[in-house]
């Protein structure tokens, strides 16, 4: 039978883990999205195809624009505009793209998903100081149910039997 405080411990460092490496691709994601926008080439995208998906239950639906541009080495490059910006066929939209990666430009003058991204930030800070806490109430660091009051976890040293108020398992 495993211990409950393994659980803990094992739960705990799985989801330290998660949050980290979720954290790790939010900030990448913006300081990509920043770089783009900074250091990016301007190019001109027209709107090449729009279409509208709908989930399962069809009771919401998604509109997807399709941009394309051309590189200055003459690569012809399609991607989904993001921007929630309504467009038609044959519209015209300014991107900004990094040679290197010219997939994954960015509409100029589209909203950054600052918001969003830092309300993901948050989150995963969060499960990570949570996810800590299972981690050390494992390791019998922390506990919520013993008591933190001095005097009932260090017993004064001039009483001769001495009870400590252990938790019980």
């Amino acid at each position: 039978m495993i211990r409950h405080g393994i659980m803990f411990v094992i739960g705990g460092a799985v989801l330290v883990a998660a949050s980290a490496a979720l954290g790790t691709a939010v900030v990448r994601g913006i300081r990509r999205q920043r770089r783009t926008l900074a250091r990016g080439l301007t190019a001109e995208a027209r709107c090449l195809e729009t279409y509208v998906t709908h989930d399962g239950d069809h009771s919401s639906s998604t509109r997807h624009v399709i941009l394309g541009f051309r590189t200055q080495d003459g690569s012809e490059i399609r991607i989904e505009d993001t921007s929630r910006v309504p467009r038609v066929v044959g519209d015209v939209a300014q991107v900004r793209y990094l040679p290197d990666r010219p997939h994954r430009a960015i509409v100029i003058g589209s909203s950054p998903m600052i918001f969003g991204w830092t309300l993901l930030t948050i989150f995963c800070l969060l499960l990570a100081c949570g996810s800590a806490l299972s981690f050390m109430k494992g390791y019998g660091v922390f506990d919520p149910t013993h008591p933190t009051d001095p005097s009932t976890v260090f017993p004064n040293p001039d009483d001769p039997f001495p009870t400590f108020p252990w938790p019980t398992y």
